[in-house]
């Protein structure tokens, strides 16, 4: 079997042979945690409010 991570990779190998799988990548947020003063010394340092942030990591391509 095949791992592909995304539909395009899984579509494309699919070309070539029917023994492949997506398994998306994941990202686990949850064990995360900073102190009050961490996070105030961060917004501070950077001058960034609490809220209003959208945040993407990665490439805008067909793979992904």
């Amino acid at each position: 079997m095949i791992i592909a991570v995304s539909n395009a990779h899984t579509e494309y190998i699919k070309q070539y042979t029917e023994r492949v799988v997506r398994i998306p990548n994941g990202v686990e947020i949850n064990h995360l945690e900073i102190s009050r003063n961490e996070e105030e010394g961060y917004l501070n340092k950077y001058g960034l409010n609490r809220k209003g942030y959208i945040f993407f990591a990665g490439r805008f391509t067909p793979e992904k």
